[in-house]
């Protein structure tokens, strides 16, 4: 391959399902960051592959399958090691399976990451210590790039606590009309995750 060929080739954006793939791993390799996986983290794997519309259900099952080894190397590396040393193995399986130079180069596509790995972070109901920790560091990693910021973040972690806050009341609705009202006002908060996605 020439010189010009490989240049061009490496200053290509990556398509949307390597892209997506990408995002899916990250979001499982946040699952470990709190030293346990369980079933709430995968369910919500399971939404976010769903709204990787390029990525069939075989092909998230793939993705669990590639990331698997890397998620239990991060488990058994959190035994006996300081956080910061934690964050830095964590880092290193991220790079690994994300080409960051061509990733960061589609802002939305950066923001919607960054949008479903807070919705994975808080995806069991802690939202701990170390997964804001994570997060802040690849937001760091992708800023080398300006994209994301803290106002940002703490605008995703609002908009989906407040999401989680009303799938709740959902769960417990006694009627037909709680349930329309509550499902109305589901539909404004995803709009405004998504009109913040677009920036």
């Amino acid at each position: 391959m020439s010189r010009r060929m490989r240049l061009y080739n490496s200053n290509r954006l990556p398509d949307e399902k390597t892209a997506n793939f990408a995002i899916l791993k990250i979001a499982f390799l946040l699952t470990a960051l709190d030293g346990h996986i369980d079933e709430s983290e995968r369910a919500m794997f399971a939404k976010l592959a769903e709204q990787c519309k390029e990525i069939d259900v075989d092909q998230a099952q793939t993705v669990l399958r590639d990331v698997e080894k890397a998620t239990k190397r991060l488990l058994r590396a959190k035994k006996g090691r300081t956080d910061k040393a934690f964050l830095e193995i964590f880092l290193k399986e991220a790079d690994a399976v994300c080409d960051w130079a061509s990733f960061v180069r589609d802002s939305r596509r950066v923001r919607r990451a960054f949008m479903m790995w807070t919705a994975m972070a808080m995806s069991d109901g802690d939202y701990s210590e170390i997964e804001r920790k994570a997060i802040l560091l690849m937001m760091q990693k992708v800023n080398s790039y300006p994209m994301i910021d803290k106002a940002f973040l703490e605008a995703s972690e609002k908009g989906v606590e407040r999401v989680r806050k009303i799938d709740a009341r959902l769960f417990k609705a006694e009627d037909l009309e709680t349930s329309k009202a509550l499902h109305e006002k589901q539909d404004r908060e995803y709009a405004r995750l998504a009109a913040l996605v677009e920036g």
